[in-house]
């Protein structure tokens, strides 16, 4: 007979965890019990050695299916002559934490039950259990317990209590666990005032969506805008309510059946979709879809998902084959979560409501991820996702990075955990920058984290980079402050999610980060790990004509590259690619680029692409971030056949490339006027780019003999572009790296930021 304290740190706490320790010390012979603390669970158990051992080993290995067990320990004590394994009270212990867990989405059994006329909860919107059911966005504390979430306003009625305190139950400590008797409900409101509750609001609902009608329907981070995927009317009216002319609509639909309907469907793309995290995943659409041409104009991709909420379910069970879900929410502003929000905010755009009187703790939109290269790439990581967090291959001090300024996160670290929040979304907006700063003392408050640290982006305007000088510069004058170049942040994120410590040769293409020498970069080849990086190859320099202005404007783009070429006197041809603009207006941005005036130097393959859709005529402004490149490879996706690339024109300065896209233009402006067509030139364009980064790398391996490559920045979120380029540089022996855990884009560099910031000040 022997005892042992077991200490098991990781996702087990709203898991069923407990009831499963519980089970597996009875199939052991065990005594002891187990509790929740503010670090995880700590078991205690008394037996003979072997069922110990046996005990221990299977504890971690055969843990329930949302559970993680990071670390665990053992230690021998004196058995104490128990003689019963009993669940004990949670013990709350200063300093320590807890990983909390992202929302789970329904259970199979859940689901069963909802949809069962013999169940008592048939057709109940909030049923759930310990496997399934809202987490991070109902909790307001640790350790995981029902006053510590949104569920303390409700009393479980005398069922619901029973099976609450039945550790051979399912729903054993399942905090979110109400009924229709006792839990939340659903209510439907109109813009008129008419009013249903229960079962009558949700039959409203869904015969409002059959009617072409546009409902705000609450769901378990927020706010979504519903509407009938397949009605062309009702999508163009929520279109031009929420101002959002051609960004494509995430969709929804009940089965993986009703998914084919519309959408190709790989089984990893499968698989993915049915994860408890339940993402949006973008898929390739059929020609012979019935979903509306407005859900994605232009695009031969939908952005799908699975139902994760009940809501979701009976809402879907019907007749359609997909209802529109998108993020509710005033553009650029955070995703509205409370029904008092929704009547103020949405009122021009919803001409209904499906609310429930569960309060949403902390609002959390949809996680996005695309098939690039064989393997899943995030492209929005927040639902199902945060905040787990990411394993640092090394320890960290205590850290808090403060990402960038568009598609925003931050991150916190402690030991080798880099906690990335869900996605924020542009600082510049008012309400967006608040809901930030909130996060942020969530976190810290939720993970017990006082940062030493504080890293930040080198751009000296963001509002992520002031708000890091005013931390160490004010109240917390005891932080250090690191400021870490944009796109060596990029190449840290990459290096951190895939584990490696040792140099890569970094890759960045994106649309704009501040660079070192204080112009603008986004073109960059460099050898980088998380100490330094040296910057050895980028596209040569052009004027951004306006500015922030260029961004938005894709021609300008287009005319600062012409000038490069032709000089200033465009000749009629080329003064015909601006037709779409009044000639005045034309001459004036061109004036920019003669005087260098307002038109600050930049290296970005993000603007070069924006460059090439404008003289292509795919797009002349922006209505989204990213749209004219969006539309070049979708353009270029139409040849399925390989075509050669453009040239570029190389210069050498020891160790260091300039790459000049003069070439390029020369003979693509010769394919548009012998009319190639379109595609064929845009297909073109990809693979230069591909070669492009193929050459560089093959130069920085001549003179580093590196071969792993980390690519990242938001131009590698292009299909295309990415398939091309990891085929190219496999076939020429290198090891690309690409993101599987955090986004390419800007949403992932809080993660390079701590990682490079915490290895920097790691202990010896």
């Amino acid at each position: 007979m022997i005892g042992a304290l077991i200490t098991l740190r990781g996702v087990v706490q709203g898991v069923g965890f407990r009831p499963f320790v519980h089970r597996l010390a009875r199939e052991n012979d065990l005594a002891g019990s187990v509790r929740n603390f503010s670090g995880g669970v700590v078991i205690e158990v008394e037996g003979s050695r072997d069922r110990v051992e046996e005990f221990y080993r299977r504890v971690s290995e055969d843990a329930p299916p949302m559970a993680n067990v990071v670390t665990k320990r053992i230690q021998s004590q004196p058995p104490r002559g128990l003689e019963t394994f009993s669940v004990r009270e949670s013990a709350l212990v200063d300093e320590e934490f807890v990983l909390v867990p992202p929302d789970i989405c329904l259970c199979r059994r859940c689901q069963e039950e909802l949809l069962d006329p013999r169940d008592r909860r048939h057709r109940y919107p909030f049923i759930n259990c310990t496997d399934c059911g809202p987490r991070f966005t109902i909790i307001s504390d640790m350790p995981y317990d029902r006053p510590m979430t949104t569920m303390r306003a409700f009393n479980m009625c005398d069922q619901c209590q029973r099976e609450y305190e039945d550790i051979e139950d399912r729903r054993y400590h399942a905090q979110p666990n109400a009924c229709p008797i006792c839990g939340p409900h659903l209510w439907f409101r109109d813009q008129k005032g008419y009013q249903a509750r229960g079962e009558k609001a949700l039959q409203e609902a869904i015969e409002r969506l059959r009617r072409g009608q546009i409902v705000a329907v609450k769901g378990i981070g927020g706010f979504h805008f519903c509407c009938d995927a397949t009605n062309d009317q009702a999508v163009a009216r929520l279109r031009r309510r929420k101002n959002r002319p051609t960004k494509p609509l995430a969709i929804m639909s009940l089965d993986l059946n009703r998914v084919r309907s519309y959408c190709r469907l790989s089984p990893a793309e499968e698989q993915l979709l049915s994860t408890p995290m339940r993402p949006i995943v973008i898929l390739e659409r059929r020609a012979d879809s019935p979903i509306a041409a407005q859900v994605a104009p232009g695009s031969n991709t939908l952005g799908v998902m699975l139902p994760y909420a009940p809501v979701h379910v009976l809402l879907l069970e019907g007749d359609p084959v997909a209802i529109v879900a998108t993020s509710a929410n005033l553009s650029d502003q955070p995703l509205v979560r409370s029904n008092q929000e929704a009547r103020e905010q949405l009122s021009q755009i919803a001409d209904a409501y499906l609310f429930h009187n569960r309060e949403i703790h902390t609002s959390c939109d949809d996680s996005i991820f695309r098939f690039i290269a064989g393997q899943p790439m995030p492209i929005r990581r927040a639902r199902g996702y945060a905040p787990s967090p990411i394993r640092l291959p090394f320890e960290s001090p205590p850290i808090l990075a403060c990402g960038g300024e568009l598609k925003s996160t931050f991150c916190l670290t402690r030991e080798d955990n880099a906690f990335l929040s869900q996605h924020i979304g542009d600082l510049k907006n008012a309400e967006t920058y608040q809901f930030y700063l909130n996060m942020i003392q969530r976190f810290q408050h939720l993970f017990r984290v006082q940062p030493m640290i504080v890293a930040h982006d080198l751009h000296p305007q963001y509002l992520s980079t002031r708000f890091a000088r005013e931390l160490s510069e004010g109240g917390q004058k005891e932080l250090k402050r690191v400021a870490v170049q944009h796109h060596h942040a990029h190449v840290g994120a990459c290096m951190a999610e895939n584990g490696v410590v040792e140099p890569v040769i970094g890759v960045v293409f994106d649309g704009l980060g501040y660079g070192a020498d204080g112009h603008i970069w986004g073109a960059e080849f460099m050898v980088a790990d998380y100490k330094a990086f040296h910057r050895m190859g980028q596209l040569r320099y052009v004027p951004l004509p306006g500015g922030d202005v260029a961004n938005r404007e894709p021609w300008r783009m287009a005319l600062s590259h012409l000038y490069s070429l032709c000089g200033p006197e465009l000749g009629t041809w080329e003064r015909s690619l601006f037709s779409h603009l009044n000639a005045q207006h034309l001459e004036g941005v061109l004036q920019m680029l003669v005087r260098g005036y307002n038109a600050p130097l930049v290296s970005s393959m993000g603007r070069l692409f924006d460059a090439v859709s404008s003289l292509l005529g795919l797009c002349q402004h922006n209505t989204y971030e990213g749209e004219a490149a969006v539309n070049l490879q979708v353009t270029a996706e139409n040849i399925s056949d390989p075509l050669p690339g453009y040239s570029w024109s190389i210069s050498r300065k020891g160790d260091y490339i300039t790459v000049d896209p003069n070439p390029l233009f020369s003979e693509l402006l010769q394919d548009l006027r012998r009319h190639m067509t379109i595609p064929e030139i845009a297909r073109r364009f990809h693979q230069s780019v591909a070669e492009l980064v193929g050459l560089g790398c093959r130069h920085i391996r001549a003179v580093s003999n590196l071969s792993r490559v980390a690519l990242s920045g938001g131009v590698f979120q292009n299909k295309l572009l990415t398939e091309l380029t990891v085929d190219l540089l496999r076939r020429d022996g290198f090891e690309p790296l690409l993101h599987q855990k955090v986004p390419p884009n800007d949403g992932g560099i809080a993660l390079g930021q701590a990682a490079v910031a915490g290895y920097q000040n790691r202990k010896p």
